[in-house]
């Protein structure tokens, strides 16, 4: 019975052994949590051109370029425009975007927004025919003030600082197997610009139809 068993527990170690290595050289796949390992094999990236779902049009092309240049100055991967001949693929879609103000002056004119961008990315191992991570809510959040504060930017700059976080945040991601987003920077003008008067919950009514950026 001893020998019978000493043999078993020799079998299992054998076969774990076997096993481990095998296990540590698969990617983990993560839906927003989680961490992702690179298998070796991925060498070579290209971005696909991002789809874009809101009603503003014109968003996707500078997110895609940013997300590009992101993993061309990182240079850990070979980044290859043809994604045929990319071992990893990375596509994505952005399927929100809201800008919210969110503080007014004594005039009730509009002092600060919100900017929230919502995507949906996907970063595929195309020789193993897998995906490697996923996050189908991937969002950045970014407060400024308007141009006529102190410190403040325009929508299309902030949208410049959104596209960078989520830039930097996708390449970690992919290369790092990281899951947690960068810090968001404080917004433009805080130090220098107080709000005058609290929020009012007199909100300007959306804007209709496509707007073009």
């Amino acid at each position: 019975m001893i020998v019978k068993r000493s043999f078993r527990r020799i079998s299992l170690l054998w076969f774990l052994a076997g096993v481990f290595p095998v296990l540590s050289g698969c990617a983990i796949r993560s839906a927003g949590g989680g961490t992702v390992t690179l298998p070796e094999h991925i060498k070579t990236v290209c971005v696909r051109p991002f789809t874009n779902t809101t009603q503003f049009f014109g968003l996707e092309d500078a997110l895609t370029q940013a997300v590009t240049n992101e993993f061309i100055q990182d240079g850990r991967l070979s980044y290859v425009s043809n994604d045929t001949q990319a071992n990893g693929v990375l596509t994505g879609e952005i399927s929100g975007y809201l800008l919210q103000p969110i503080s007014y002056d004594v005039n009730q004119l509009v002092q600060e927004y919100k900017l929230t961008v919502r995507l949906n990315v996907k970063f595929t191992d195309q020789v193993a025919n897998t995906v490697i991570w996923e996050d189908p809510r991937l969002q950045q959040d970014f407060q400024f003030f308007v141009e006529t504060r102190p410190g403040g930017l325009s929508e299309a700059d902030a949208r410049l600082r959104i596209w960078d976080l989520f830039s930097r945040d996708i390449v970690k991601r992919t290369i790092e197997g990281s899951t947690a987003a960068p810090r968001v920077p404080e917004r433009k003008g805080a130090e220098s610009a107080p709000s005058e008067a609290p929020a009012s919950p007199q909100v300007p009514p959306p804007i209709s139809g496509p707007q073009p950026y």
